[in-house]
């Protein structure tokens, strides 16, 4: 049994009508982009855009953002009779540029093509039938103009039925008021402090006032100080009934003394400096001093386990002293 009630309706080559594909649903003012960031899973990638096409609520626009891939990604799409679709648009770098800068170009594009909504996900983010009209459902419900919201993001869950990339909910009090994260809780609606880029549906309004997702991080993070930036201005809520399946290679939390592929490694100098820049720019002293004790701690405890140990506690303890200097660039649309 699928986990998250996954109606059997993507099929990975046929090109028969989703069965809901006839209901009417509201649709937001203007134009929906699905934006995806794709990177060496070509079949993955194909379930992905298939969901996408067959939303009660059409998306108007879906947009590939192809990372650089070197396993065949654009002739595959090709022979699945993808890229012969009007409403598909394949765009391609040759070399991989990392996720945070990935993220960064499609935002770019889809807001010079002109996108009032951009829905954007990973390539391994297979949204539910339902999802997009789920989330304009939550918007046109609930708020009278695209700027009364940040962002709205979708449920997701796992592989093995796990919640996966869950949004924190946003606790901030101002004044002596109690915290508001339930102020929409008996529409299916949680205000959250920041979201992680995963099927999360943004107005060009939030594009114009807060831009695009910074470059710099290259890897991890850029997600965060994206949607934090955003969220301290402008409310923004995870939708209870817009749910994704994210069929990530790896489950679980992502930490460098579980990782057991040496190639990776690398990855976590970008993890240690980023979370640590976000720290010092969002989350207050206390949460810096404790990351950097337990970051300490990790290269200490990695440290005895051979070369590959080694490696670890030296990748860690230059992120850390990175990220005390790191200060990233932000970039807005022109």
């Amino acid at each position: 049994m699928d986990p998250i009630g996954f109606r059997g309706r993507i099929q990975l080559s046929d090109g028969s009508p989703s069965p809901n594909a006839e209901v009417a649903v509201s649709r937001p003012v203007g134009r929906v982009f699905a934006g995806v960031l794709s990177y060496n899973r070509k079949e993955i990638a194909v379930i992905c855009l298939r969901a996408l096409l067959r939303q009660t609520r059409p998306v108007d626009q879906v947009v590939v953002f192809d990372n650089g891939s070197t396993d065949g990604t654009r002739d595959y799409l090709e022979r699945e009779g993808l890229l012969a679709l009007e409403n598909v648009t394949f765009v391609r770098i040759e070399k991989n540029i990392g996720p945070a800068a990935g993220f960064t170009a499609l935002f770019q594009h889809c807001y010079a093509e002109g996108c009032d909504w951009l829905w954007v996900m990973d390539d391994d983010v297979i949204p539910e039938p339902n999802a997009l009209e789920e989330l304009a459902s939550a918007y046109n419900t609930n708020f009278s103009t695209p700027e009364s919201i940040g962002l709205l993001a979708s449920c997701l869950r796992s592989s093995d039925g796990q919640p996966n990339n869950v949004p924190d909910i946003d606790n901030r009090q101002e004044g002596s008021a109690p915290p508001r994260w339930a102020e929409l809780l008996g529409q299916g609606l949680v205000r959250i402090q920041f979201s992680t880029l995963c099927a999360d549906f943004i107005p060009r309004s939030t594009m114009e006032k807060f831009g695009f997702p910074c470059a710099d991080f290259y890897y991890g993070g850029e997600d965060i100080d994206y949607t934090i930036r955003i969220t301290r201005e402008r409310p923004s809520y995870l939708v209870g009934k817009s749910k994704a399946l994210h069929m990530r290679a790896v489950t679980g939390k992502f930490h460098i003394l579980a990782e057991t592929d040496p190639a990776r490694i690398p990855f976590y100098y970008y993890f240690y400096r980023n979370q640590l820049y976000l720290r010092r720019a969002y989350l207050g002293r206390y949460s810096l001093v404790r990351f950097l004790i337990l970051g300490i701690w990790d290269a200490c405890l990695a440290a005895p386990r051979g070369k590959m140990g080694r490696s670890m506690s030296a990748t860690v303890l230059r992120g850390l002293a990175a990220g005390i200097f790191f200060q990233p660039s932000r970039s807005k649309p022109p």
